[in-house]
């Protein structure tokens, strides 16, 4: 029961972190929210990672050996925020619940 209720407040989370995200986009600009967005989750991890340092093992970054295209991953992300930022404010809370799914 607990699992279900925790995947039906992410799916809420993400609705309501796009919206927010595109009320932001309208009142500073769509690449300026974009930065204030991913300004706020830098900020927001750096200080999970300062509390939880002692309990999560996390190794250097060169001992990981990762190929170079792991690393995408945040510039596809800034483009779903912008895409998001721009599209959300012309769809309806609705069908961005289902374009999300």
């Amino acid at each position: 029961m607990l699992y279900i209720l925790l995947a039906i407040l992410s799916g809420v989370s993400v609705v309501i972190s796009r919206i927010i995200n595109s009320k932001l986009a309208e009142e500073i600009g769509t690449f300026q929210g974009t930065f204030f967005n991913y300004l706020t989750g830098l900020i927001t991890s750096t200080i999970f990672l300062l509390i939880t340092k002692d309990y999560i093992n996390i190794p250097p970054i060169h001992e990981l050996n990762l190929p170079i295209y792991s690393y995408l991953g945040g510039s596809i992300g800034i483009l779903v925020v912008v895409l998001s930022n721009y599209t959300t404010p012309k769809v309806s809370s609705f069908s961005l619940t289902l374009l999300v799914l």
